[in-house]
Parts: C-alpha cells; structure tokens; sequence
C-alpha cells in the first residue's frame, strides 16, 4: 500500500506539471492524445474498484466520459484513487488472496493490483514524455531530470 501512495503522489506532479492547452498532443498517429493517457489511467482505477468489489475487471468501465479541462479528469483519477485506497484499507488478509477475473485470467486480487500498478508506472512514464513535448518542466520521478533534481519521499 505504501508503493502504491508513493507511485501516486509522483503521478499527481507529473499530471499537475502539464499544461492544459497541450491536452490534445498527440506525438505520433498511433499514440494517444495527452487528455486520453489521463483518462487511461482513471480507467485502471475504475477497474481496480470493480476488482475490489465485485472479482472482475469489467472491460465495459473503459466508457467513461471525462471533462475537457485536464484539471478535472485529474481530479476524478484523484477521486477514485482515494475511493480505492479507502478500499484496499481494509481488505483481511483473505481478501488480497482471493481469486479475481482479471481480463479472463484467474489471480488472486493482490496480483491484479500489483499489474494495475505496473501499468500505471508504465502510463506514467509515457505521459513524462509528453510533458518534455509539451515545453513543460519533468519532475523528478525516481531520479533527478533536466528540470529537478531527485526528491526522496
């Protein structure tokens, strides 16, 4: 629970770093706007709830509609990470091994938490590179950057 309080913070910098007139970059065709890699992650929160609550990652969360301001996609992903912390909390220890359906495959609700996070990190780390496209300052993430130097949290 701790990495994952750690990840997010560090997700909100990056996410508060971007500029809101640059939500529609896009850096290739095949790449997502900046606005929906946002959204992306607001989607994996939405799943992990459904995980938590009902064993299954529903691919029918992936329909959400979102504001246009970037600051309130950015305020809904923080509205369901406290949701879901809130959650995670109080799961005994029979709740984090119970077996979940995670896309098809059948893990326990601790492995399916651990791959959310992974591909938050790795969503995270996409989106550090829109900012430097974007002319916006690269926070520290797990080292220093051209812009800050490294923070210990």
């Amino acid at each position: 629970m701790n990495e994952r309080r750690r990840e997010f913070r560090t997700t909100l910098r990056v996410l508060q770093s971007y500029p809101e007139d640059q939500r529609e970059l896009k850096p290739s065709e095949k790449s997502r706007t900046a606005a929906e890699l946002v959204r992306t992650l607001l989607i994996e929160e939405r799943v992990l709830t459904s995980l938590i609550k009902n064993g299954v990652a529903d691919p029918s969360l992936w329909a959400v509609g979102v504001p246009e301001a970037m600051t309130g996609i950015i305020e809904m992903w923080q509205d369901a990470v406290s949701t879901n912390d809130g959650l995670l909390s109080e799961l005994s220890q029979e709740g984090w091994g119970r077996t979940v359906n995670f896309y098809g495959r059948q893990i326990s609700l601790v492995q399916a938490c651990w791959f959310e996070l992974f591909d938050h990190i790795h969503h995270r780390g996409q989106f550090s590179v829109y900012l430097r496209l974007a002319g916006a300052r690269v926070p520290s993430i797990y080292g220093p950057t051209a812009d800050e130097p490294m923070i210990v949290a």
